[in-house]
């Protein structure tokens, strides 16, 4: 289908999906992005999309409660609060580690370091041995506020956890461990 048609087609048709924004009715919503994709996209695999839309969904809306109900109360953004995580937790650890322990970028790894050690959460010192490298460790103050913090994030977790099953939550576990563990070139390859 050309993308001129395609545009026209859904012109006509989204006043379903203006509809479920308005009401803000999310499973609406994403039934009329799959309809969409069926319609649009020839051999589309809704399935997929189904799939990544839902666990992208949910996790923006799980993100969302948990940094504005409890990681904001302690000076934090998701972000900061997962690499003052992870330093707290390996009390010293080299800086050239956290992009892959965080998954995030190594510009976004430096940013939030250095606002951490503004604030007094984390420290930066040399590497003992690669004269470019930096150790990273915690401060008293960074590993206590990290742990209140924590402590208020799972409390959060808990109110989430609480809509599934223990077996549920277990199934769930087990296969988003084994999405997220994938080592295929042609996943981690980006561009």
């Amino acid at each position: 289908m050309d993308v001129e048609n395609a545009r026209l087609r859904i012109e006509r048709e989204s006043s379903l999906l203006r509809e479920a924004i308005e009401r803000t009715d999310r499973a609406a919503c994403l039934a009329q992005y799959l309809e969409a994709g069926n319609k649009l996209i020839d051999g589309i695999d809704t399935a997929a999309m189904e799939l990544s839309l839902t666990l992208l969904q949910t996790t923006e809306m799980m993100n969302y409660d948990l940094e504005s109900a409890a990681i904001r109360k302690f000076g934090f953004t998701n972000a900061s609060f997962h690499l003052a995580f992870v330093v707290a937790l390996s009390q010293t650890i080299e800086g050239a580690k956290l992009p892959t322990v965080t998954n995030m970028s190594r510009a976004t790894v430096s940013n939030i370091t250095k606002t951490l050690e503004k604030n007094g959460i984390v420290r930066k010192e040399p590497h003992p041995t690669d004269g470019r490298g930096m150790m990273l460790s915690i401060t008293p103050e960074g590993f206590s506020k990290v742990i209140r913090a924590w402590s208020a994030v799972n409390k959060r977790e808990r109110k989430w956890a609480e809509a599934l099953t223990p077996v549920e939550r277990e199934r769930l576990i087990k296969l988003l461990r084994k999405l997220s563990s994938r080592d295929d070139r042609q996943i981690k390859r980006r561009g």
